[in-house]
C-alpha cells in the first residue's frame, strides 16, 4: 500500500537501482501529490512485461520460492507499480537497453488508458499525476506540501547515501535541490546530503569479522543531535531502521556523547542473505537477523575501533567485550567491561559549566538565600548528584533536579514568548553555520517562526546561514547545538500549526538547556531550586508528564520504621 507520495518514491527508485540504472533523476510538485517522474538509464522492459508490471503480484525479481531466503533485490513483493497505478494518474515509458523504440502504458486508477510505440532514449520513466486523487479519505490525511517536500527529500538522501556509485538528481518544482555526481565515494555523497563541513567531521570505519563487513562514516561526538534522524543503517544496500544496530551504535558512543544525544552515522553491513531476512515489513525498512548478537557486536567493534583510531579512546578501549545483551528483538544497555581485567568503565556525564555559572539568572528565583531559612524549607543533602533530599514542615521532598529546571525554563520560557517580551542577546561574533540541503530548505520555510523565538538569522552565500542573535534566555555557548535541534524537530511538526511546533521546540530547548543528572550544585542552587519548585510556583511535572517531586510524609517514615502502626 502506497501511504505518501515518499513511499511510491522509494518504491519507484528501487525499481531503477534494480533495474541497473547508473543515473536517475526525482522531480516533484507539489510535494508529489501533484507529480512525480521518476527518470532512469537502466534496462528497460519489453512491451509484454511493462503491461504485466501493473498486475498485483507481478514481479520478474524472484524466480522461485527459494529465491525469497536469499533476497538480493530491493523491490520484490511485484506490488509496487500496482498501487500507486490503483491511486492515481500514471504514464511509463521504457525501452530496452540496446534498442531504440519502445513501448508506453497510461492507467487511470488502476485501468488501462492507453498504449503505444515510442522512441526515446534507453531506460524507463514513470510519471505519476494527481495521487490520491480517487481517494480522498487518504488525501486529507496528507500533510502540508513542504512536509511532504520534506519525507520524500529524506528518501532521496538515503538512496545517495547507500548508492554513492549511481548519480541521483533530485528536483522539486522545477529547482534542483540535490545532485550526487556517482564517483563511487561515500565521503563525496555526504558531501552532497549534509555539506562540506559536517563531511569533514566525520570518521571513515571498516571492519570485517566472519562474513560480515561494517563500513561507513561515524560522526564526532560534537555532531550528536537530539534523535536518530541522522542514524543511517543499510544492509547490503537495504535502507533500514533497527533498534539493534542503533543499540551497538551507542554503547560505542556511550563515554563520548551525553544521555539523550544521538550519534551520526552513515553504516552499511554487509553479509550472507541467508543470514537476514527481509521479508518481515510490509514497506521493507525493517530486517531480522540469524545471530542478532553476532551483528550487534561486530557493528560495536568496528565503531570502537574508528573511534580509537581518531584518538577519541585510549588505544586498546575498542578490545572490550561487547556490552549488550540480545533477546526478542530488545537490546538491553549494560555497563562497558574491560576485556582485560573486568573492570566496569562508567559513562562520564560532563558538567557543564555554563549551566552552573548562568543557574542563578536562567532559574529566575529569588535573589537572596535569607528566604531558604528552616521556617519553609532545608535542603538536607543530594542524592546519586541527582535527587535533592528537602526537609519541609513533615515531609521529605526527593526532587529530580533536572526535570524541575527543566519545567522552570520551559514556564518562563513559554510567559516570555505568549508576552512578548522577548529579549535577543546579539553574538559578539555571529556564527557562521553551514547547512545541508535539506536544512536550509527548512529554515527558508520557517524562517520567521525562527526570528519569532529570537534566533536572528539571515542566508549568508548560496550554502551557509549566520546566526546574529539568540533568545537571552539560552545565551551564546548553545547557540548553534540548539538552533540545529530545533530544526532537526521542524521535521516532525506541521509549519501549518505554529503554536504547536512552537511548544514542542519550546520543550526541547528547555530539555536541552537544563542542568542535568551528575550535573554539580552548590548548596545555593540547589536550595533556590528547590524553593521554585515547592513554592507552587511551576506544575509538579517536567513538560513531558514525568514527575518531578516524590513526597514521603513522616508518618510514612514512623510506620517504616515501626514507630506507628
Amino acid at each position: 500500500m502506497v501511504e505518501r507520495p515518499a513511499s511510491a518514491v522509494k518504491e519507484l527508485v528501487e525499481n531503477s537501482i534494480d533495474a541497473e540504472a547508473t543515473s536517475i533523476t526525482i522531480e516533484i510538485e507539489n510535494g508529489g501529490l501533484s507529480r512525480i517522474r521518476v527518470t532512469d538509464n537502466g534496462a528497460g522492459m519489453s512491451a509484454d512485461d511493462a503491461l504485466l508490471a501493473f498486475e498485483r503480484h507481478a514481479t520478474s525479481k524472484i524466480n522461485g520460492a527459494d529465491d525469497l531466503d536469499a533476497i538480493s533485490t530491493l523491490g520484490f513483493r511485484g506490488e509496487a507499480l500496482a498501487s500507486i497505478a490503483a491511486v492515481s494518474k500514471i504514464r511509463l515509458e521504457t525501452v530496452r537497453r540496446g534498442f531504440s523504440e519502445g513501448i508506453f502504458v497510461q492507467l487511470e486508477a488502476g485501468s488501462l488508458v492507453s498504449q503505444g510505440i515510442i522512441g526515446r532514449p534507453s531506460g524507463t520513466s514513470i510519471d505519476v499525476e494527481e495521487l490520491f486523487y480517487n481517494t480522498p479519505a487518504r488525501l486529507k490525511y496528507m500533510k502540508s506540501p513542504q512536509a511532504e517536500s520534506s519525507r520524500i527529500k529524506d528518501v532521496v538522501d538515503r538512496f545517495v547515501l547507500g548508492y554513492p556509485c549511481l548519480s541521483f538528481r533530485y528536483i522539486n518544482a522545477g529547482k534542483q535541490i540535490l545532485y550526487s555526481p556517482g564517483t563511487g565515494r561515500l565521503d563525496e555523497a555526504i558531501v552532497a546530503v549534509y555539506g562540506h563541513e559536517a563531511a569533514g567531521k566525520m570518521l571513515f570505519v571498516e571492519y570485517e569479522w566472519q562474513g560480515v563487513k561494517v563500513s561507513g562514516y561515524i560522526g564526532l561526538p560534537e555532531m550528536a543531535r537530539a534523535n536518530r534522524t541522522f542514524q543511517t543503517f543499510f544492509v547490503n544496500g537495504r535502507y533500514v531502521r533497527s533498534p539493534i544496530l542503533s543499540r551497538a551504535l551507542e554503547e560505542a558512543f556511550s563515554t563520548l556523547v551525553m544521555v539523550n544525544r544521538f550519534p551520526m552515522c552513515i553504516i552499511n553491513l554487509e553479509l550472507d542473505p541467508h543470514c537476514v531476512d527481509v521479508n518481515v515489513h510490509p514497506a521493507k525498512i525493517e530486517v531480522r537477523f540469524v545471530d542478532e548478537r553476532k551483528i550487534a557486536a561486530v557493528l560495536f567493534h568496528a565503531v570502537k575501533r574508528a573511534l580509537s583510531s581518531g584518538g577519541l579512546l585510549g588505544k586498546d578501549e575498542h578490545k572490550v567485550d561487547l556490552p549488550i545483551s540480545v533477546g526478542d528483538g530488545h537490546v538491553e544497555q549494560s555497563p562497558i567491561v574491560d576485556g582485560t581485567n573486568g573492570t566496569t568503565q562508567r559513562a562520564s556525564f560532563d558538567s557543564l559549566p555554563y549551566h552552573q555559572e548562568k543557574f542563578l539568572q536562567r532559574a529566575n528565583v529569588h535573589e537572596t538565600p535569607d528566604s531558604y531559612d528552616s521556617l519553609f524549607m532545608r535542603v538536607i543533602g543530594i542524592l546519586f548528584s541527582t535527587y535533592l533530599l528537602v526537609e519541609k514542615a513533615d515531609q521529605l521532598c526527593i526532587i529530580d533536579q533536572h526535570a524541575a529546571h527543566e519545567r522552570i525554563l520551559y514556564e518562563r520560557y513559554m510567559s516570555i514568548l505568549q508576552n512578548q517580551s522577548l529579549q535577543l542577546q546579539y553574538l559578539a561574533s555571529p556564527l557562521v553555520l553551514e547547512m545541508s540541503v535539506q536544512e536550509r530548505q527548512l529554515i527558508a520555510e520557517n524562517i520567521e517562526l525562527l526570528r519569532s523565538m529570537g534566533f536572528e538569522i539571515e542566508e549568508f552565500g548560496t550554502e551557509s546561514y549566520v546566526l546574529r542573535a539568540v533568545p537571552t534566555l539560552f545565551g551564546q555557548p548553545q547557540a548553534e547545538s540548539l538552533l540545529k535541534d530545533i530544526i532537526d524537530g521542524m521535521k516532525e511538526f506541521d509549519r501549518n500549526s505554529p503554536y504547536d511546533y512552537r511548544r514542542e521546540a519550546v520543550m526541547m530547548l528547555a530539555c536541552r538547556s537544563a542542568i542535568k543528572a551528575n550535573d554539580y550544585l552548590s548548596e545555593m542552587q540547589a536550595a533556590k531550586l528547590a524553593d521554585e519548585i515547592l513554592s507552587g510556583a511551576v506544575p509538579p511535572t517536567c513538560p513531558h508528564g514525568r514527575p518531578i517531586v516524590h513526597v514521603i510524609t513522616k508518618h510514612e517514615l514512623e510506620k517504616m520504621f515501626k514507630r506507628v502502626q
